[in-house]
């Protein structure tokens, strides 16, 4: 398991299925506004978690969920275009190794 990646190519993949996740607002808002769903919610986060753990450690696959789900919150009420190039911006700043300098 790799604690960050510095290919670029590696990073768009990564972005590019991060932002098709986050057109997939259904499951995180149902379970906002519906208790019930919450359970299949954890589920859901936890399988993500999963899958990004298969390529980075697991603080930062917790960063990475955690931007998706915030991205997801935010492209369902902005008003504004999303811009690509701020994610990825992120996504290299939470995937970078020796990010503790900061």
């Amino acid at each position: 398991m790799a604690t960050g990646h510095t290919d670029p190519r590696r990073r768009a993949r990564i972005l590019d299925a991060a932002l098709g996740l986050i057109a997939d607002e259904g499951v995180a808002g149902v379970s906002h506004r519906k208790p019930a769903y919450r359970e299949l919610t954890q589920e859901w986060t936890a399988g993500s978690r999963t899958h990004l753990e298969k390529h980075f450690d697991a603080d930062t696959a917790r960063q990475l969920d955690a931007l998706i789900e915030g991205l997801i919150l935010h492209r369902a009420l902005a008003r504004e275009p999303h811009d690509r190039a701020l994610t990825l911006d992120a996504v290299t700043r939470i995937t970078t190794v020796g990010r503790g300098d900061r």
